[in-house]
Formats: C-alpha cells, structure tokens, sequence
C-alpha cells in the first residue's frame, strides 16, 4: 500500500466503486463542503470548445451536441456530473465501434470510454483506473465548467454543499453518505498524486495505483471513532468492505 504502510486493503471494494461511479479529493485544503481547490495541479485548458465540430470523441468533454464524432451525443456537465461533459455512445448494440481511443466497458451499461496507461491519456478532470478506462473523478474546482468540484462525490456541481455522513462513517445505504456511496462506511473515491479528499482525510492506494480511497489518519485504534474500524496509519474496517 502507498503512503501508509501494512494495511491489508480489501481492494475489490474499489473495483466496485469505480463500476458504481461511472455509472450514474487534498488533505486538509479544502473548506468545509467539500469544495475547493487542491494542489493546483489541474489544467483547465481541457476545457475549451472545439473550433472544429464533429471532432470530440467518445468520453472526451463538450459543449453542444454538434461537438462529438457522429453517432455519439453530448452530455453536458450539469447532467453527467464528469468534468466538462461528456461525448457517449452506447456500445450495447454487438458491432457498434468505439470512436479512436475509446473501447466499450460492458461493466458499467456498454459505453464507450477512453482507455488509458496513465492519467496522461485521460481528458481533464478523469484518472486512469487499474482496469484501463479513465474514470471521471474531479479533484479541483478548475477542472469544472461550474468552478465547484464536490470532493466527496467527486462530481462538478452547481456548489451545493454535501449533506449526509462523512468519510468512513458506518451507512446503511448509499444515499445516506455525502459521497453517494456506502458499504458499510460511506466512501469517497480519490486521486493519489492530487491530494483530493475533502477536509483532513488522507487518500490509500494500493501499489502505484492512482485511484484510491479516503480515510481518516490515526496513530492508534483508539482514533478512530467506530469499534469496527481499526488503525493502519489510517482507520481502516478490520474485517474489510
């Protein structure tokens, strides 16, 4: 595990999670709904509008529908929720080709999206995800068309602050959760490098992967408020997800 060391992760909450979030964040700098900018390391030129119509391809931000490859249709940011919108295209049809760059991911609904190596091939305001799809996951208010990132669902919004149950609180069921996520605890999905979960919470990955997950820190298990919790570094379910 990166950053903190010795802690047996139950990883395949973390598959489930990206499946979940594509369906449908800086420690310590953020205020207090989750809002707000991270390291500065986001680069809002992926952004722009296409000079040239019929260009934007399959995953990749919009403006208007006229924007993306044909056969494809766009989605704005205030729907989708991904960082500057999203060009889609259903592949649930056999035969239906992806545009370049793109391979359709029959996990989340058949849809095609940009496959990736590193964060480097993804569109602004996305991750690359073990399983080679970038995964929309906003880190900064910058990289939203709106300026509000929701570091707890990793959204844009329109900036309305979260409501519900924090990081690592126990749930019952997701939308009791600020992130819109629960099991068992409520989860909040992050970006290693980018520093980005909401308020004090420190992002847990596993090897060199670049998503990962926020939890509380702590120096022994009694920091951690929940009798089902126990401290690696950070406080962790002792018998999994």
């Amino acid at each position: 595990m990166r950053h903190l060391a010795g802690c047996p992760l139950g990883w395949a909450l973390l598959c489930a999670a990206l499946t979940w979030f594509s369906c449908d964040t800086n420690n310590g700098a953020t205020d207090g709904d989750g809002d707000g900018d991270a390291d500065g390391d986001a680069d809002a030129d992926g952004l722009e509008c296409p000079e040239v119509p019929g260009t934007v391809l399959d995953g990749w931000p919009c403006c208007a529908i006229g924007d993306c490859t044909e056969g494809a249709a766009c989605e704005p940011e205030d729907i989708s929720g991904a960082a500057g919108g999203r060009c889609v295209r259903s592949c649930e049809t056999p035969g239906t080709e992806c545009s370049e760059g793109a391979a359709c991911w029959e996990e989340i609904g058949s849809w095609c999206t940009p496959t990736c190596s590193t964060r480097a091939d993804c569109p602004i305001g996305r991750a690359c995800g073990e399983n080679g799809y970038c995964i929309p996951i906003c880190q900064d208010d910058s990289e939203c068309r709106s300026g509000h990132c929701n570091r707890y669902t990793t959204e844009c919004t329109d900036g309305t602050p979260p409501e519900g149950l924090d990081v690592m609180e126990r749930c019952d069921r997701n939308e009791e959760c600020r992130s819109g996520l629960c099991s068992t605890y409520c989860v909040t999905l992050c970006i290693f490098y980018r520093a980005g979960c909401p308020g004090d919470f420190v992002c847990t990955t596993e090897t060199e992967a670049e998503v990962g997950i926020c939890a509380p820190r702590c120096d022994d298990n009694s920091d951690c408020d929940d009798p089902g919790l126990e401290c690696y570094g950070v406080c962790w379910p002792r018998d999994g997800f």
